[in-house]
């Protein structure tokens, strides 16, 4: 994982550099798979409400993709792996 968040002193994510930094966390940790109730799935969760509130906060509506556009991404990287 090459940068973290520190939230020593928790606050939402400020910026686009810190959401770029929240979701490539998120990617790394879904790629480890943590176990339920473990300190990294605690942060994947922590990590996923920061950044839906800084979409819904910066990310106009109308360029968020729908649940069609989403499951069509997922679709392609899993081909990719």
């Amino acid at each position: 994982m090459a940068e973290v968040l520190d939230f020593t002193q928790p606050h939402l994510l400020r910026n686009e550099e810190e959401y770029d930094i929240a979701i490539a966390e998120i990617d790394a940790l879904l790629a480890a798979d943590p176990p339920p109730s473990s300190e990294g799935y605690e942060r994947l969760e922590f990590l996923s409400v920061l950044v839906q509130a800084y979409e819904e906060a910066h990310v106009p509506i109308y360029e968020q993709p729908t649940p069609q556009e989403l499951q069509s991404m997922f679709n392609q990287e899993q081909e990719e792996l």
